[in-house]
């Protein structure tokens, strides 16, 4: 049968026997079990990217790294042999990257799934007609055991129908609606944290928090360290995010483990949420992006913040009503509506409990499970029973402590781990009491006692060098490569052994853990044992580091070539941002204003974190030095436009260039042509810009600097456009022949997102699909989301020029959600200014108008006066709106818009689009 593009070609029954069809043919079974198990793995979780490490361990939980992975390699082979045969070249199934391995959206129909989408809807007689038998009968994978018991639970809660109804499973389906156009900014807003390793024993815990944060707005976690609390928070927020008609459409997760002030805390829920600090402070900030929203705000960490934060947490749940927030902490905030929920230690065994017992044990069991991470072939065993039992209790079963304790099965015996255990807890061994903090509320001293001897008795396994290579990796911030490691910690004592050795070595005592990165591998610190090296830090030791720190972080963005990665840009801005905050807390504003001048090429691809900018601020007001001061002044206006401050733009930037002192003419010829630029963005076309721009090119031509050059004709062509388009796309395209020849993707894709803007103002709008269709797939594949959303809504207003409407507002529609979700407030605006006259073409003419007003209040508010040729379209959609609706209802409509928030008119848009 031919390939159709979209659709379905295969059917997989899992539920009593294992069968693949497409209709034609049939296959009982693939090459190996292991390709049928991995079909089945991607087919029960549709759409999701599956970490190539995670199936390793799933499919062959005892071999050895390496060859694991050469074993996935095969089975992938085998399996796209049978699902992209030869003669169906170019459909696709199976998606594979070097990281992760998905199945492509409505390729392949599965039972299980069809059967557990029957049962959620409420469908049980469609759902019992397909549950043909338990699933893959004859595997024993103990994933698949667990899904086995789990899809056997659904069955035995049907209510069973009097009389079966025949249910099959389609060879072929209509695809769903493409969601290819948001995908990308939920894939990279920020993440929680993801866990490879199961969680054992706490399903029950898990449960009851669930339905505790679904019913109340703050909900605080509470126990003392190691008992797990971080870990059942994420899971939980996981299990709520990926739940069908899940009651929250944002959950966000917040580490607050480095932070001691308010003001920290507030620095961190802005840089988890990717917010610009606002003119009001970072809490109005904060407010006004989340008013409307259900938003669930995971806040890790907090027990050393309950004095200063709390007021934070009870003054946005006051502001907010549809906010929840989720506290791990090991002190209740003692805030009125707080929902205080305890992390119970796993559930310990008798002490004398036969081994045929301790298989229920969940101390037991997660130590066994985590200790075969470490050493394939450990049993449970009689000779080891009582030491093993021993230590849990030693632990008070703390789930960290039984993990650290796990992974050095590999060098001790159970029994000299015990021993170990025992003495630091009789205090007849070398060791501090290192959390040690004075009763506080909340804490059982107990256990947290416990938890401080398990981390030192970690700690105590470490030679000189490696405790100081652990606390001088602290300074990281978001995760580090080998090599930055290498950089920063280079004059640390001891730093002169092997660092890769070194870094591999902490990674066995389960202190670091990795994550692969493309073709690199990415380190990072549990939280728990970070905040406990951290403090080993002597203050002058400290200093030394956050200035290795932020030398590297201003090297590495300098590095960054003329195409750079903006995946790596962002995976890597915790470090950027935390570099440029220290430099200014040290008194070093001009390192925090060289390294955002280094990743400013990037800026208007990504957004740059809220505290970036707030340290910029911050560094350009703590300058002396003129010349750093002018360059900083010039950048922070532009990042300010991008984010909703653009009042203060042109002023910013006209600063700047007249502090710049003589002497310098590259740095003169990009403060005018920045200067320019911001006055173009202000609504400015006046003769005195094309001045400014003159002498910026006559400076860049006597340096032959011919990339200055090309970024002068296209603020040019801004300029000249109103009166000269022709003059404008000439412009436009000689620069884009400079991108062109550089390899500068992003500079191509600039130019051309320009050029399809000329061809608006043409009312070409043909060409102007031909210029915007190829940045949209750019932007994807570069990740470039906000030109990805600003994209969307030009391509939706060609749409709308050769109307199109339906298309036009799926487009226009796409933007704006993905801007939302972005928190881009220009993209934001951009897709609402063609919103008005597209719903009213589409027959929602009050709609139409009350947008109009929203528009009217919200560009002016955020990016100075509105241009001219969106005054002029605002006067056409009211003019035809009155003949409509009537001069009375008309403003009635227009003055609603201009009172709603921006919660409410996004949400009026993307319902009426």
């Amino acid at each position: 049968m031919p390939a159709v593009a979209g659709a379905a070609r295969w059917t997989l029954r899992l539920l009593g026997a294992f069968e693949l069809s497409d209709g034609t043919q049939r296959h009982g079974k693939l090459g190996t079990r292991a390709a049928m198990a991995l079909l089945a793995r991607l087919c029960l979780r549709p759409g999701n990217a599956h970490p190539r490490e995670e199936l390793v361990e799933l499919l062959w939980p005892d071999a050895e790294a390496a060859a694991g992975r050469q074993r996935l390699r095969q089975t992938l082979s085998t399996l796209k042999q049978v699902l992209e045969p030869p003669e169906h070249a170019g459909y696709q199934v199976i998606e594979a990257d070097r990281l992760s391995i998905r199945l492509m959206p409505d390729r392949v129909h599965c039972d299980a799934v069809a059967f557990e989408a029957a049962f959620k809807r409420g469908d049980h007689e469609v759902a019992h007609a397909l549950y043909a038998g338990e699933l893959l009968p004859g595997f024993f994978d103990e994933w698949i055991g667990d899904e086995r018991l789990r899809l056997e639970g659904l069955h035995d809660r049907l209510r069973l129908p009097s009389a079966p109804v025949a249910a099959t499973l389609p060879v072929a389906a209509p695809a769903a609606a493409s969601a290819d156009a948001d995908a990308g900014p939920a894939q990279h807003r920020p993440a929680l944290p993801a866990y490879l390793t199961r969680l054992i024993g706490v399903e029950s815990q898990a449960a009851l928090l669930r339905l505790e944060v679904a019913e109340h707005r703050l909900v605080t976690l509470m126990g003392p360290g190691g008992t797990g609390k971080t870990r059942l928070a994420v899971e939980v927020a996981q299990t709520l995010s990926q739940s069908a008609g899940s009651a929250f459409d944002m959950i966000v997760f917040v580490p607050l483990a480095a932070c001691r002030t308010r003001q920290q805390l507030l620095d961190q829920m802005l840089l988890s949420l990717r917010l610009t600090g606002g003119k009001g402070g970072p809490q109005a900030t904060l407010a006004q992006a989340l008013d409307g929203r259900r938003v669930l705000l995971v806040l890790d960490n907090f027990e050393q913040l309950v004095d200063e934060g709390a007021e934070v947490v009870g003054e946005l749940s006051a502001q907010l009503p549809l906010l929840h927030q989720l506290v791990t902490s090991r002190r209740a905030l003692a805030l009125p509506g707080e929902r205080e929920v305890v992390a119970q230690a796993l559930a310990l065994p008798e002490l004398d409990a036969p081994l045929a017992e301790l298989a229920l044990s969940p101390a037991v069991g997660l130590f066994v499970d985590r200790a075969r991470a470490s050493k394939s072939d450990f049993q449970l065993h009689e000779g080891n029973r009582a030491a093993v039992v021993d230590m849990v209790h030693l632990l008070d079963g703390m789930p960290l402590a039984i993990e650290l304790a796990a992974a050095r099965v590999r060098s001790m015996s159970p029994a000299d781990m015990a021993a170990s255990l025992r003495l630091a807890r009789e205090g007849k061994a070398s060791a501090l009491d290192l959390l040690a903090r004075a009763p506080q509320r909340g804490r059982r001293d107990t256990r947290h006692h416990s938890m401080q001897e398990t981390i030192h008795w970690s700690w105590d396994l470490l030679d000189d060098a490696l405790r100081q290579l652990l606390a001088a990796l602290t300074v990281f911030q978001g995760g580090f490569t080998a090599a930055a490691a290498a950089r920063v910690c280079a004059s640390e004592p001891g730093a002169a052994r092997d660092m890769p050795l070194m870094l591999d070595e902490l990674m066995s005592h389960s202190l670091l853990r990795a994550q692969a990165d493309g073709d690199s591998v990415r380190l990072s610190l549990y939280e728990p044992i970070r905040e406990f090296a951290q403090r080993r830090l002597d203050g002058p030791a400290a200093a030394r580091l956050r200035q290795a720190h932020g030398q590297w972080a201003t090297s590495w963005a300098q590095a960054l070539p003329v195409m750079p990665d903006l995946s790596a840009v962002q995976t890597e801005m915790p470090n950027l941002v935390a570099a440029m905050s220290n430099a200014v807390a040290d008194g070093l504003p001009g390192a925090a204003i060289e390294l955002a001048l280094a990743l400013a090429p990037t800026a208007e691809e990504i957004s740059l974190a809220g505290a970036a900018v707030a340290a910029l601020e911050a560094a350009v007001a703590a300058c002396d030095d003129t010349l750093q001061k002018s360059r900083g002044l010039t950048l922070l206006g532009r990042l300010l436009f991008r984010s909703g401050r653009g009042n203060e733009t042109l002023a910013l930037a006209q600063q700047g260039l007249l502090l710049m002192p003589a002497g310098h003419p590259a740095l003169r010829a990009h403060a005018l042509l920045m200067a320019t630029q911001a006055a173009v963005n202000a609504g400015e076309r006046s003769r005195a810009l094309l001045a400014q721009l003159d002498e910026a090119q006559a400076i860049s031509e006597g340096l032959g600097d011919v990339v200055t050059q090309a970024r002068i004709a296209s603020c040019r062509a801004d300029v000249v456009r109103v009166d000269d388009l022709a003059q404008a796309e000439a412009l436009q395209r000689g620069a884009l022949a400079v991108w062109e020849a550089y390899g500068d993707r992003i500079g191509v894709m600039r130019v051309r997102y320009n050029l399809a803007i000329l061809a608006y103002r043409a009312r070409n709008y043909e060409a102007m699909r031909a210029e915007i269709e190829p940045v949209i797939d750019e932007a994807r594949r570069l990740q470039a989301w906000m030109r990805l959303s600003a994209s969307l809504n030009v391509h939706g207003g060609a749409l709308m020029g050769l109307r199109r409407w339906a298309e036009a507002a799926a487009d226009t529609a796409a933007s704006l959600r993905m801007a939302w979700q972005l928190l881009a407030p220009l993209e934001m605006a951009a897709a609402m200014s063609n919103l008005p006259y597209l719903l009213l073409r589409s027959g929602k003419p009050e709609e139409a108008v009350q947008m109009a007003g929203f528009f009217s209040v919200y560009w002016p508010a955020r990016f100075g006066p509105l241009w001219a040729e969106d005054e002029a379209e605002l006067r056409r959609v009211q003019r035809i709106a009155r003949r409509v609706l009537g001069a009375a209802r008309s403003r009635a409509c227009f003055e609603q818009g201009k009172s709603l928030t921006p919660a409410q008119g996004v949400a009026l848009a993307l319902a009426a689009a």
